[in-house]
C-alpha cells in the first residue's frame, strides 16, 4: 500500500504521466465513508493526487463532475488530444459516457464539461442496449478508455455483445473518432470469450505484441485457470495487431485471487521511463493504492508480474507511520514513528495525541518490544 485516504474509501484508479512536466497524476473513485463492498448510493466524486515517482503522493483536489446532480459515476480515464487534456467518466443512471476537459493543462485542474451531451452510448448492431429487454444490461456500458492512433481516437468501453447468453456476453465496445464528438462503432473485442463482463478495459503494446487488459469478479460466470478455480482480478488477452483478434491464454489471470476471493482489482498499465508497470488497488473497507508491479513478457507472449525494484527502493524513508496497531488504543487517531538511528539499531518513537511513547527498538528487520507498546497483541513483528 502506498496511498490510502485518511477518511473514506478508494476504488478504481486511473493514471496519466504529464508529457511536459513528467509528473504522475492519479485519479480514483472516492466515497467519503468507510464501507464494506459497494457503497450505498455509489461513488459521487473523484480524488486527484500528484507524484514525481508513483510512490509519494500529494493530494490535489476532490472533483465532483459538473451536471452530476448527485448521480453515481463510474470509472474513467485521462488522456491528451491536440494539446488539451480530457477525462472520461460514466453516469450509471443512464449508462452513458461523458467527457471533461481540464482548464489548467499543467496541474490538470479546473475540470469542466467538454460537451453537455454524452459522447458515447451503447449502439451499433454488435451491442446490447437498454432497449433489448435484457435485465443484465444494467450497468454494462461503462469505464471508457481512450487511446490516440494515427487515424483517430479509439474508445474501449465495458459492454455486452448482441450475441451469446445473457450471463456470458461481456465484451469490449469499440468506436473511433477524429473529433471526440462523432464516434463510429466498430465490432467488439472479446465477444467470443464467454465472460460475464470485461470491466475497465485497458490497452498497451509491448515489444510488438498487443495486450488488452480487463477485470472481472462476477460469480454469475466463474472463471477458472489451470492453477486456480473461481478467479477474480485483472486478466489479459493477446493480439498480433491493435485491431485484433485477441485471444486468451490458459493462464490468463495477470493479478488477482482464486477461491472466489476479491483482493486486488482493476490493474492498468503505465510506462514509467521504459518500465512497463501494472498499477491496481487493494479491496477493503477503505481501499488502498498498491505498489505497482513490473510487467514481464515471456517468449510465448504470456505475461508475468515481478517486483518493481525502483519503487521498492523509493519506499525507504526516515519516517515510519503507524496507524492500525494503535487504532484500538487511540480511536480515530494515528501515530507517527520516527527512526532514531544508533549504529545498526534504531529506536521507534510513537507519538500519540496524548503522549509520546516508545514502542520499541529496531534491530535488523525486527521490532523488539518494550514498555508494552509493540502492537495490538504485544508480539514482536518482522
Amino acid at each position: 500500500m502506498i496511498h490510502r485516504p485518511r477518511v473514506g474509501k478508494l476504488h478504481d484508479t486511473w493514471m496519466l504521466r504529464h508529457p511536459e512536466t513528467g509528473r504522475y497524476h492519479l485519479f480514483y473513485l472516492y466515497y467519503p465513508r468507510d464501507v464494506e463492498g459497494y457503497p450505498p448510493g455509489g461513488y459521487r466524486s473523484i480524488n486527484h493526487l500528484i507524484s514525481d515517482d508513483i510512490v509519494n503522493w500529494t493530494f490535489v483536489e476532490n472533483i465532483v463532475p459538473p451536471q452530476s446532480d448527485g448521480r453515481r459515476i463510474g470509472t474513467g480515464m485521462v488522456f491528451r488530444w491536440q494539446d488539451a487534456f480530457y477525462m472520461t467518466y460514466t453516469f450509471h443512471s443512464d449508462h452513458t459516457i461523458y467527457l471533461l476537459t481540464a482548464a489548467d493543462s499543467e496541474m490538470l485542474t479546473g475540470w469542466k464539461m467538454a460537451r453537455n451531451e454524452p459522447i458515447l452510448t451503447a449502439r451499433g448492431r454488435w451491442y446490447r442496449t437498454l432497449d433489448t429487454g435484457d435485465p443484465l444490461t444494467t450497468m454494462h456500458f461503462r469505464d471508457a478508455f481512450v487511446v490516440e492512433r494515427k487515424d483517430g481516437c479509439y474508445a474501449f468501453v465495458a459492454a455486452r455483445s448482441a450475441d451469446g447468453a445473457p450471463g456470458a456476453c461481456g465484451c469490449v465496445f469499440r468506436a473511433v473518432s477524429v473529433d471526440l464528438v462523432h464516434w463510429d462503432p466498430l465490432p467488439p473485442l472479446g465477444a467470443d470469450f464467454g465472460l460475464f463482463q470485461m470491466e475497465v478495459p485497458d490497452y498497451f503494446e509491448l515489444e510488438g505484441v498487443h495486450y488488452l487488459l480487463f477485470s472481472d469478479a462476477s460469480a454469475l460466470s466463474p472463471i477458472h485457470t489451470p492453477s486456480r478455480l473461481e478467479v477474480s482480478g485483472t486478466f489479459y488477452a493477446v493480439g498480433e495487431a491493435f485491431e485484433g483478434p485477441y485471444s486468451l491464454l490458459p493462464e490468463k489471470l495477470l493479478l488477482g485471487s482464486g477461491c472466489g476471493r476479491r483482493d486486488n482489482y482493476v490493474g492498468r498499465h503505465i510506462d514509467a521511463d521504459g518500465e512497463h508497470l501494472l498499477y491496481f488497488h487493494h479491496m477493503g473497507r477503505r481501499g488502498a493504492f498498491g505498489l505497482p508491479k513490473r510487467i514481464v513478457k515471456n517468449g510465448d507472449h504470456s505475461l508475468n508480474l515481478a517486483p518493481w525494484e525502483h519503487g521498492i527502493e523509493r519506499l525507504r524513508t526516515e519516517r515510519l507511520f503507524l496507524a492500525d496497531p494503535l487504532e484500538d488504543r487511540q480511536p480515530g487517531g494515528s501515530a507517527v514513528g520516527v527512526w532514531e538511528r544508533a549504529g545498526q539499531e534504531a529506536t521507534v518513537t510513537v507519538r500519540c495525541p496524548d503522549a509520546g511513547l516508545h514502542a520499541g527498538k529496531v534491530a535488523g528487520n525486527r521490532l523488539i518490544p518494550r514498555n508494552g507498546m509493540s502492537g495490538q497483541n504485544g508480539d514482536s513483528r518482522p
